[in-house]
This record gives C-alpha cells, structure tokens and sequence, in this order.
C-alpha cells in the first residue's frame, strides 16, 4: 500500500497544474483511502497524507467489464475464419415466429407547455393501424415545466388505459421526464418526485411499455396541441377535444413546521468528509477542509484529532462540551486547573493607592514572577497615581555569565512535551490572532474616519473625467493627459452616480461613478 501511495505522490508531483486546477478521480481496487486515513497512520504516510490535503481528490472503486459486454460483442461481429482455403460463416437462424395472440404495440405522443397565458398538454395517441387519438388539455392552475409535462404524460397513460393498451411506446421530448422514469436522474422537490411516483404507479399497469426522449422536430403534433390548449380555444381545436383541468393530478403537499434539534457542529464537515467524501460546495472552503481533515481521524464513529504529542485527542462538542469547560472553570478542578505559561499573560495594573496583587492560576511547571511599583506619577484618568507591573520571568534582567532559574531548571525532555503542547494549540493562536489583527484594523479605520469631510457631488457642479485606458491617444505616451473636461452634473442617479454633459449642453452616453470625476474649480 505504501508503494500505491507512493505512486501517488510521484503523480501529483510531476502533474502539479492538473492536480491544483482540476478535481481528480484515483481509480483502484485497493482500499487506499482507507489507508492514508487510518488512526495509526504515522511517518511518511503522515506526511503524503499532509501532502495531498491540498489537493481535490476523490477515490473511486475500478470498475469491471461485464460478461454481457463480452457476449454483445460477440453477437454483433460473429468470427469468420477459414478451413482449407474456405471461408466458414456461421449458418443462418431462423427467423422467430411471433405468435398469433401477441398484443400489438402503439405509439404515445406527450407534449407539455408553460408561458405567461398559463399552461397545457398534447397527447397524441397512435394505434397499430395507423389511427391517431388527440387529446388537448388546459390547465386552470399553476405549474412549471416540468410540472407541465409529468401531467402530460400521465394523462397519456390514463387514455391510454382507457383504450385497453397492453404494450407501448412512449416518446417524450422532456430529457428530465424520461431519465426520471428510467431511474437516471434523481428527482428534486417533494412535487417532482410524488408526479414521478405516480407516472411509475401508472406503467405499472400496462404489460410492456418502452419509454424514450425524441427530438422536438419529431413531437411536432403533440407540441402543437400543447400550444393550442394554452389558448384555450376550442375552434381553433375543430374536432380535437378540448379537457380543462383544473386540479393538479397529485395531491397538494402541506407543509408542517417541525422543530429539529441542531445537530450540526464544528466537527460535522469532517466527520462527513472522512466517512463519504463529502465537501462544501465553496472551492476555498474544500481545499480548507481537505488540507485540515489529514489531521483527524474517525475511530469507533468517534472524531478524534491527531496530536503532536501522538495520543488521540478526542473531538466534543455540544451539551458535553459545555459541560467539560465549566467543570474547568467552576466545578471541582477550578481551583487546581493549571494553564499554560502562554495563558499568563504580561500585566499592567493602575491603582490609586498601595498595590494590590495579581491571583495567578497556577501554571503546569515553576512559574517566577516579578512585581514592582512605578509612581508616584501625574494623576491620570479616574485619580490613579501609582503602576503595577507584573512579569512572569527574569530572563530579561539576567546578566551575562550569570545563572538564572530559567536555565538552572531546564529539561529537554519537559521542554519537548511542552512544545509539542503549544504545536497541538496553534490553530487556537492563529484564530486569535486573525481576531486581534481584524479589530486593530477596525479600530484604525474608525480612527482616520472622523477626521474625513464628505463632500459630495452636486447637480451644476463642474468635474473633470478621469481618461480610462481605451480613451487614451497611444502617441501621446506617459506625457499624456490624464483627465478630461470640464464636464457639468446633470443628474444624480443614486449617491456615486452621476450623468454628465458637457459645456455644450450634449449628455454623455452613460453614467460615471465618482471615484472616475473629481473636482473642478
């Protein structure tokens, strides 16, 4: 497996543009998936597991060929081959007698039709002798294409019935109707599906029935009737009966509201990426989710993510999780819980009188603080005089040559754990980070704001118009002017837009934005 794996990596390394630009299908019959998402997955594979999470890529079963192909091959080039100098050829079959009491075949013609004056049907029924039934159908309610056509069809089958039709065949120009039918495309919508149950309830009822798409060229009749049945004009129809149907032929589907309970977690688009291959619809957000599901694994049904210290960390999420943090934080380890030294963050203190001391939760190894007092200082806001300052090492302060608790203490071993501590929490950085980073811009943003003036574009003012790149005279070069005008408002469309004329009263042939005008006095 790891030489399949193997291969995989040479692949997507010599094919890199193919695999970044398109989705990939691997094609094997060897249960590769399952072995780079493996729980115990470890060393190299670890890594081109890593390696091609930031790829599209799917893995599919290879299929096999079937012995009917084989056999239909057969059958449509039988062998030729030579005895002797002759050339042998198999003898002729004889012809297959069709019994007497056979049920003849007729041919069904459907046909729906949707626009703004409502909606129809044309059916077009052809007997065995040549003989045409034509039906026109009106509908006095709303329907959409396809709704048009499954009611098409099933009125076909419903006269077809009624003329006591044992075998069939059906032509549709509705691609979607017949693959419906035929089990190749899935029905979409409660409507849809519920008219497709009852076409399949309806042929049923018939002995033999070959249902196909034709081209609309070739359902001409049925597409006319259609047309005329929209109209609703029974004179143009002559003798072809006009049906006015004023009900839908399934019944109407009522929607309850009922009340689910929210299941869908952080965890859930891996969970249902690991197990089935599915991803979100988003490129961004599926190649996010592939290059981070190399680090989790499902285990017993169970989501778990791989640390950097090698245990499997288990993935919580809802009821429990709540109730894991306040146990932390409230229950009977809250006053014991140790945090990590990241988590003992550098404080400063503003007091208006002696220094009061900060309570630290004690940390998972020594931890040495040192506090000291700044003032007394110009009174600032609220009376403070005085500042506290507080920080966790002496590292700083230590001189050259000179020991510190810092090194005196240092473990390797402790060290390591520890770091690969920190590694198992660096998507929690990260997520505060980008937060930090977001409200710092927000922050300055509102900032330059209140010292900027608006002054917006009035109608009778003159503006210049900045010259896009096609406006330009090439020979002009760099030395080229830039703007043009002056040009007057007109008219203010929305805030932004304007339409400009120029000195001579002649309307300029669009609107211009105002980040394209500027002032001109």
């Amino acid at each position: 497996m790891e030489k399949l794996a193997y291969a995989l990596i040479l692949a997507s390394c010599k094919l890199r543009p193919y695999f970044q630009a398109h989705k990939i299908e691997v094609r094997t019959s060897f249960p590769l998936r399952q072995v780079l998402h493996k729980p115990k997955a470890s060393g190299r594979i670890m890594e081109w597991v890593v390696e091609l999470g930031q790829f599209d890529i799917e893995y599919k079963p290879r299929t096999t060929i079937k012995g009917q192909a084989l056999a239909d091959f057969i059958r449509e080039f039988p062998p030729t081959f030579e005895v002797e100098g002759m050339e042998c050829v198999p003898e002729p079959q004889p012809p297959i007698a069709i019994p007497e009491n056979c049920s003849p075949w007729w041919n069904l013609y459907v046909d729906g039709a949707v626009n703004g004056n409502g909606a129809g049907a044309g059916i077009v029924l052809v007997s065995p002798e040549g003989h045409k039934l034509q039906s026109s159908i009106h509908f006095d309610f709303k329907a959409i294409n396809n709704d048009g056509e499954y009611e098409a069809l099933i009125a076909g089958l419903k006269l077809a019935l009624e003329m006591k039709v044992e075998n069939m065949n059906v032509y549709s120009d509705s691609m979607l109707v017949v693959w419906h039918i035929r089990g190749g495309f899935q029905a979409r919508g409660p409507c849809t599906d519920l008219y497709m149950r009852y076409a399949q309830e309806l042929i049923g009822k018939f002995k033999e029935i070959k249902l196909e798409q034709i081209p609309r060229s070739e359902n001409a009749d049925a597409d006319a009737l259609a047309k005329l049945g929209i109209q609703r004009d029974a004179h143009m129809l002559g003798v072809i009966p006009l049906k006015i149907q004023y009900q839908p032929s399934i019944p109407k589907i009522e929607v309850v509201d009922v009340e689910v309970e929210e299941s869908n977690f952080w965890t859930t688009p891996f969970q249902e990426y690991i197990a089935n291959g599915t991803l979100p619809t988003y490129k961004d957000e599926a190649r996010k989710l592939r290059y981070k599901a190399a680090q989790y694994v499902i285990y017993d049904g169970v989501l778990y993510k791989r640390g950097f210290n090698r245990p499997l960390l288990r993935c919580v999420t809802g009821i429990r999780c709540e109730y894991i943090i306040r146990e932390v934080h409230e229950g009977i380890c809250g006053n014991h819980s140790g945090v990590p030294p990241s988590l003992t963050k550098f404080s400063v203190k503003a007091t208006t009188g002696l220094p009061s001391t900060k309570t630290l939760m004690p940390s998972p190894r020594p931890v040495t603080a040192a506090k000291d007092l700044i003032g007394k200082l110009p009174k600032g806001k609220g009376g403070v005089k005085y500042v506290v300052v507080e920080v966790d090492y002496f590292t700083k302060w230590a001189e050259v040559g000179a020991g510190s608790f810092r090194r005196d203490n240092y473990d390797p071993e402790n060290n390591e754990v520890n770091h690969r501590l920190y590694l198992d929490l660096i998507e929690e950085v990260r997520d505060t980070a980008q937060l930090r980073l977001a409200a710092y811009q927000q922050t300055t943003r509102k900032y330059f704001d209140k010292k900027v003036r608006a002054r917006p574009l009035k109608m009778g003012n003159l503006v210049l118009r900045k010259m896009m790149p096609n406006m330009r005279v090439p020979a002009h070069g760099a030395i080229g002017a830039k703007w043009e005008g002056p040009y007057i408002i007109k008219t203010v469309l929305w805030e932004g837009t304007y339409h400009l004329t120029d000195m001579d009263g002649r309307l300029m042939s669009r609107a211009w934005n105002a980040q394209h005008l500027k002032r001109y006095y």
